[in-house]
């Protein structure tokens, strides 16, 4: 089979479906991965074939506008971005050989190409869920607000752009409405969580949803059975930036409160990420060592805490190491997935504007003096299903992948007698 995967987000979109497709690659079957250019290189050091979303230019001006779609604005950045990512799809798509093709999306609202595809060419496709499910009360922090004046207009003006780019691709026409696409076409696409069963036990097979746990990488499994630290003395605090595009004024105060945290419990700390932000902006003191990119795996060896803003790589990464987390959440799904974690009992969660070397010193302190967060957390990763089998998962999709072959051509088999 031709495994087609699609990612149109940041690392913790891509890098699930890298460790899937080497997995898929191993078993035999052709593996593409259609993403950002800037993880061309590591997609090709996998063994798998890479197509960009979109010029290197394209992707970087794509990053510079990411904090638009944490406004009322958000249809600014579908009409720059998201529809040629959605044509640059179709078109790879439509040319290959449906009798191979397999499509495997993460779940995202600005991605549909793959589900015109799906319909138009009849072939199995599959949705990854990464984030944890919508909570009631806890609403994502992207795009919000009533879609009213200026907003609906937009949110047209983006629709319209769609439909005239659909009719040069020579889809149908009920392909190039993308609100009916979705509603018509998404609840048949079977859905693939990346997180525990146990996590979220009131969704599952009942709700068409099929959980494999979290995909992490090879040297990250859960250390369970580890003993906590016993004083507060030992150990370094990660702080984690956040996805690159988010933050162009937050990084400077962040940075500022973390270093004075450090120097307050009298310990070393690693900034990670920023790979967008200016070389001549990382300034920082002795004990503060800034990393554009490091495995979690290595930075939380020995951690004390870790301060992110609810990415969920970030946070089963924390929760398979035993580390206490602080969590900021400030966009998109993180106040969702902060929610969770509290309610897991493996993390404290702070209003961002609320960070400061007072709150940011009296919640890692809290956390470490207690214990209780870090012997839930390697609770929870001693839990079988926390990471994914990989094996199984494979079989997951081709398994599925042979059902939905085999019905469509009893199907067609039925119409022709």
């Amino acid at each position: 089979m031709h495994y087609v995967m699609i990612a149109v987000g940041s690392a913790g979109d891509v890098l699930p479906l890298i460790e899937i497709g080497r997995n898929l690659r191993r078993r035999r079957h052709q593996v593409t991965l259609i993403a950002n250019t800037c993880f061309r290189e590591r997609t090709e050091q996998d063994g798998l074939s890479f197509v960009p979303l979109s010029t290197e230019e394209a992707c970087q001006v794509a990053l510079e506008d990411k904090w638009i779609l944490t406004t009322r604005y958000s249809a600014v950045f579908w009409q720059r971005h998201a529809v040629a990512w959605n044509a640059t799809i179709y078109r790879l798509l439509i040319n290959l050989d449906p009798s191979t093709l397999v499509i495997l999306t993460t779940d995202r609202p600005n991605v549909w190409a793959d589900l015109a595809i799906h319909r138009e060419m009849d072939v199995p496709a599959f949705r990854l869920v990464l984030d944890l499910p919508a909570l009631s009360g806890c609403a994502p922090l992207e795009g919000n607000g009533k879609v009213e004046g200026v907003q609906h207009a937009l949110e047209q003006r983006w629709q319209e752009q769609w439909r005239i780019e659909a009719r040069v691709l020579g889809l149908h026409v009920g392909n190039a409405h993308v609100p009916r696409l979705f509603r018509s076409t998404r609840a048949r696409v079977p859905t693939i969580a990346l997180w525990p069963g146990g996590f979220v036990p009131e969704i599952g097979a009942a709700q068409g949803v099929h959980k494999v746990g979290f995909i992490l990488p090879a040297n990250s499994k859960p250390r369970t059975g580890a003993a906590p630290m016993a004083v507060l003395g030992s150990g370094h605090v990660v702080f984690c930036l956040g996805t690159e595009g988010t933050t162009r004024v937050w990084h400077k105060r962040f940075i500022e409160e973390s270093a004075k945290i450090c120097t307050r419990l009298l310990c070393r700390g690693i900034v990670l990420g920023g790979g967008d932000i200016d070389s001549s902006e990382r300034h920082l003191p002795s004990h503060l060592e800034w990393k554009v990119f490091e495995p979690l795996s290595v930075s939380l060896v020995g951690a004390r805490a870790v301060v992110h803003h609810g990415g969920i790589g970030t946070a089963a990464a924390a929760i398979a190491h035993g580390v206490p987390q602080l969590i900021l959440p400030r966009v998109f799904m993180q106040p969702v997935n902060a929610e969770w974690l509290r309610r897991l009992g493996v993390c404290t969660v702070l209003d961002p504007r609320e960070y400061n070397s007072d709150s940011g010193v009296w919640h890692i302190n809290k956390m470490v003096f207690s214990h209780n967060y870090t012997m839930r957390a390697l609770e929870l990763a001693g839990q079988t299903d926390f990471c994914a089998d990989m094996g199984y998962l494979c079989e997951v999709l081709e398994t599925k992948s042979a059902s939905f072959r085999s019905t469509r051509l009893l199907s067609v088999r039925c119409r022709g007698t």
